[in-house]
């Protein structure tokens, strides 16, 4: 990860960043949709979709989870900075957490968003993973993906084979030796719409580092399709919300 841009402001030399009585300053005020605050201790960005404002429950969940996260890399942080202070062969070096959501895709009844997060807490190198939420606009609460298709062993029987295959397809192009495929619980799936035509037409399955290859491997992204085999089985509720891709 990259520590330095333009927005950001100069690193501190290490002496004064290893002072575990540095105090960070605090999100921005007035920037609900986008925060970004940096100090000795804690680069802190983090960026909502204004569409997400449009229901105050969602909102207010992704604001959550922006405090618990600010809250627990600036702890994190603290006591790093604290450690390293009383050990001066290992200087202490700013953390940071930085993450991004994005929408995937909106087609009534359903808001789906992916968030990119970037995190850096003094180690040999930063890591990088991925959320999803889906939000049921009519009733206003999160949706979990799985319960879509009946369950996560329901869509994993019926998805899971191709993924595999095309996982591994990647792994050959990436001149990697297919090492078996990742279970369920380890990936994270988003509902899409590609070609931005209010409706959801592939799973989005991502394998971050270490889940499917080595950290320098990076993370793998795989699209599977809406079938039309695969759109019978989607919660009549919801099935509008899909249409089989275009093959």
């Amino acid at each position: 990860m990259k520590t330095s841009r333009l927005l950001l402001v100069p690193l501190l030399s290490a002496a004064l960043a290893a002072s575990s009585n540095a105090q960070p300053a605090e999100p921005l005020p007035g920037t609900i949709y986008g925060t970004l605050t940096t100090s000795d201790l804690l680069d802190f960005r983090y960026s909502i979709p204004s569409i997400v404002g449009t229901y105050p429950p969602l909102l207010a969940k992704i604001l959550a989870k922006r405090k618990a996260a600010y809250d627990d890399d600036l702890r994190i942080a603290r006591e790093d900075a604290a450690e390293r202070h009383q050990n001066p062969s290992y200087p202490f070096h700013r953390n940071e957490l930085w993450t991004d959501w994005t929408v995937t895709g909106e087609s009534y009844p359903l808001l789906s968003l992916q968030a990119h997060t970037d995190n850096f807490t003094g180690g040999a190198h930063g890591n990088h993973f991925t959320t999803a939420l889906l939000w049921d606009e009519k009733r206003n609460t999160e949706l979990v993906v799985d319960r879509l298709f009946g369950g996560a062993a329901a869509l994993w029987r019926r998805i899971g084979p191709l993924y595999c295959r095309k996982l591994d397809a990647e792994r050959r192009r990436r001149t990697m030796d297919p090492v078996g495929c990742p279970e369920r619980k380890e990936l994270t799936i988003v509902p899409v719409d590609s070609d931005f035509d209010y409706e959801f037409d592939s799973l989005r399955v991502i394998a971050d580092p270490y889940v499917a290859g080595s950290y320098a491997e990076g993370t793998y992204v795989v699209s599977v399709p809406i079938t039309p085999a695969l759109l019978k089985t989607i919660s009549s509720a919801y099935r509008k919300a899909f249409e089989a891709q275009r093959q």
